[in-house]
């Protein structure tokens, strides 16, 4: 990959410029930073984060730090649980989780561990970065303000899986890392109502450098 120099990536070419090796050395570096950090230290890990609303059962909460405390628990009635938006009637059409790293990163991959059973209900999501934060206007539209790092289209998220979002052909620069479903699923048991469930949520990449 090349850069244009504003922060925009692209696909490296002959073309388009045949002495960014010589000139840049960026593809290297892309390419070695994506080795470096991807599956190491989660920069999400205990920073504040936040949902769309807070599932609740008899006295327990199921908070949005759950889905960044360093525990991969995957199973939801044992502790200590994960983030989870409401169900039922009071479930939003789109619910989200935001983590806030205090900080802008570059950001080379999002890794998702879903929970065990009902694992269905991690359907049709994107994973953004960016610095604009979530508020609960989001929660009934589709928040497109942040780059998109990549998305899953329908189900077929198993069961305790780690789905592995990689940005690319670059990397992206943000504070803020988000998870939002963005439709209903067609070919799911629960086919009108959403429900946002995160047993762990892992960002990589490395320090920001303006």
């Amino acid at each position: 990959i090349s850069t244009t120099g504003n922060g925009v990536c692209e696909t490296y070419t002959n073309t388009s410029n045949p002495n960014v090796l010589k000139t840049t050395g960026f593809v290297y570096y892309a390419a070695d930073m994506y080795k470096k950090t991807l599956d190491t230290y989660s920069l999400a890990l205990a920073k504040p984060s936040y949902q769309s609303s807070t599932y609740r059962l008899k006295n327990v909460k199921y908070t949005a730090d759950r889905a960044n405390d360093g525990n991969r628990n995957v199973e939801g009635f044992l502790q200590p649980y994960f983030a989870h938006t409401m169900d039922g009637p009071d479930s939003e059409p789109y619910p989200w989780w935001q983590v806030d790293m205090e900080e802008e990163y570059v950001i080379t991959g999002i890794f998702i561990l879903n929970r065990r059973n009902w694992a269905f209900r991690l359907h049709d999501i994107q994973v953004r970065v960016g610095n604009v934060k979530l508020s609960k206007k989001w929660d009934n539209e589709i928040f497109e303000e942040n780059s998109l790092c990549g998305e899953n289209v329908g189900g077929g998220i198993g069961d305790a899986v780690v789905k592995k979002f990689i940005c690319l052909p670059c990397p992206l620069h943000g504070r803020y890392v988000s998870v939002q479903i963005i439709k209903f699923c067609d070919d799911c048991p629960e086919n009108e109502a959403n429900v946002l469930q995160l047993a762990e949520v892992d960002v990589y990449g490395y320090k920001h450098i303006p």
